[in-house]
């Protein structure tokens, strides 16, 4: 698989999206989940909840994992928290993740990783796309946040 592509947000708000690589077959991978650039970042953000699409037929849906760790939203388990669920028979993983302290904050950059395996058995030259799907950014108060999906691709 060839380098990956960043395919530009539809509308305003900060963006949210999977850091694709060059991904082999067989290789297991630890792929950044980025919310929020130096040019928009995620402003006053408390908690989100998203879908993450994938390809089941190009990614082993055993190996599919998250972490929050390096998170600019807090320390997990100190003061924010996460959990997803995969469903692998349909290719997505839905996840939320929320700060604890009733405290907004401001930042971009990386909020956890997905971890994946590709399949051994993919052959070719295949495009594997990570979609955010379905995205709310709220702050303490509640309030919906502009934020916007992108599509990452790695071919």
């Amino acid at each position: 698989l060839q380098s990956p592509t960043t395919f530009e947000p539809r509308g305003i708000g900060a963006p949210l999206f999977i850091e694709a690589n060059t991904l082999k077959p067989g290789e297991t991978m630890r792929l950044p989940i980025i919310l929020g650039d130096a040019a928009t970042p995620a402003n006053n953000a408390y908690g989100t909840a998203f879908t993450i699409q994938y390809d089941p037929a190009i990614i082993d849906t055993a190996s599919i994992s998250l972490e929050f760790v390096d998170s600019w939203l807090g320390t997990y388990n100190q003061d924010f928290i996460g959990l997803y669920k995969n469903f692998g028979a349909s290719g997505k993983i839905e996840t939320a993740l929320t700060r604890l302290n009733q405290q907004n904050i401001s930042g971009s950059g990386i909020i956890g990783y997905l971890n994946l395996r590709v399949r051994e058995d993919v052959t070719g030259n295949p495009t594997v796309r990570f979609t955010i799907e379905e995205p709310v950014l709220i702050s303490a108060q509640e309030e919906m946040l502009p934020v916007e999906p992108m599509t990452t691709e790695a071919s």
